[in-house]
């Protein structure tokens, strides 16, 4: 089994307006423009021949297999019944034309986000001008389609049975080798986290924090972009006047909110010692399925992000408002997700009824918290733990295990 990187030979094959968008975007994250064609041409970090050949740096089309377009439109190729064509997500959207799979295997990567139609990151842009429902019209057409994004919401089965849904689990890729490269000694932890250890001794600090420690703040909530949900949840806060009782904010373009604590701090990737040490409860505001009224379309997005696995590299307990089988699949996977000891919070049908039971939550959580403390300890030691069990290639084979399975 090969994947190739399909290599387009002209941009008159997309439509023009559509590059630019993905341009902008892309300088607005490298500062560079994107190259959409030729030997040097960029591969967009959201494939999955980027995740397999290299996790933290950008790479070189001379690096993977690659096919010219013409000869795919001309079926002037020879590929074996278990080879795949990748393209990303983000060309995937701008095409003029995507009759041309039919009868071949497919890939479209879009490893890093949940977004199954538009752009992985449209909130930046106007959402009618990037929503785009017939790129998936024609999927039905190819032999073997697979879909490789980090999503877990089953609506995408129900909606496009035809489609293989491949969870790419990325942030769970990305917390485990945050905790392995720690113990080489070289890490993202030691410069962002230096309070930070993520050997099996932190286990006695998790329970001694959990047990022993004072906590001067109810919460720790980090918002991040802002979005519908989130936007709701700031709003509910200050309506309960419980926003000074947590540690609140993100750094986020849009918001002027910053979180308590050092303010050289920019990102909220990083963690300080105060949001977990001094915190009952880490509140973990992941992103919703967007429903469009007007045509009753739905995007399903259960998504489980660096939101979520910090509180458990850090031993913290959670609530998350997410969609609507973010907590099943955390189950799934083997996590504790808190719900025997903060209830059935998280309701499927609207980010605001979770987020008025969030409130309920934080209003009572002094009494939660001393009263479940064993339970929440031996559940923190818990994820911390089984967080640390995952191999550093445990996501790609899960992947490659779909891609070499006969269909």
């Amino acid at each position: 089994m090969t994947v190739y990187y399909i290599d387009f030979e002209d941009l008159s094959y997309f439509h023009e307006e559509r590059l630019q968008v993905i341009n902008t975007k892309y300088k607005g994250n490298t500062g560079t423009d994107f190259r959409f064609i030729g030997d040097n041409a960029d591969i967009t970090l959201y494939s999955y021949i980027q995740m397999v050949h290299s996790w933290n740096k950008r790479l070189d089309l001379k690096d993977v297999p690659k096919i010219k377009f013409q000869d795919i439109l001309n079926r002037n190729i020879k590929l074996n019944n278990d080879d795949f064509l990748e393209i990303s997500a983000d060309l995937w959207w701008a095409l003029k034309n995507r009759k041309w799979i039919e009868g071949l295997n497919i890939i479209v990567g879009n490893c890093f986000e949940s977004w199954v139609t538009g752009l992985h990151q449209f909130e930046a842009w106007n959402l009618h001008d990037t929503l785009d429902f017939s790129v998936l019209d024609d999927t039905h057409l190819a032999n073997r389609f697979l879909y490789v994004f980090d999503n877990y919401d089953k609506n995408c089965e129900k909606m496009y049975p035809h489609i293989e849904w491949v969870p790419t689990h990325a942030f769970l890729h990305e917390a485990v080798s945050v905790m392995q490269m720690e113990r080489e000694h070289n890490t993202w932890i030691k410069r962002n986290c230096p309070w930070y250890d993520s050997s099996n001794k932190y286990i006695d600090t998790i329970r001694d924090n959990i047990l022993n420690r004072e906590k001067e703040y109810k919460y720790t909530c980090l918002l991040g972009g802002m979005k519908e949900h989130r936007i709701n949840l700031l709003e509910k806060l200050q309506k309960n006047r419980l926003d000074n009782d947590g540690i609140l904010g993100t750094y986020d373009v849009g918001w002027d909110l910053r979180p308590k604590g050092e303010q050289k701090m920019t990102s909220d990737r990083w963690t300080l010692e105060d949001w977990v040490a001094n915190s009952k409860l880490w509140i973990s505001m992941e992103t919703w399925g967007i429903k469009i009224k007007d045509n009753k379309k739905f995007i399903p997005s259960s998504s489980i992000t660096e939101k979520t696995y910090k509180p458990m590299i850090f031993g913290m307990p959670f609530v998350v408002n997410g969609g609507e089988y973010v907590l099943s699949s955390l189950k799934e996977m083997g996590f504790e997700n808190f719900v025997d000891i903060f209830g059935d919070y998280h309701s499927i049908d609207h980010y605001a009824f979770t987020n008025s039971n969030i409130i309920e939550i934080i209003k009572d959580i002094d009494n939660i918290y001393d009263t479940n403390k064993n339970k929440i300890v031996d559940a923190c030691i818990h994820n911390f733990s089984h967080l640390k069990s995952f191999e550093d290639e445990w996501w790609s084979n899960g992947i490659n295990n779909t891609l070499e399975r006969t269909h």
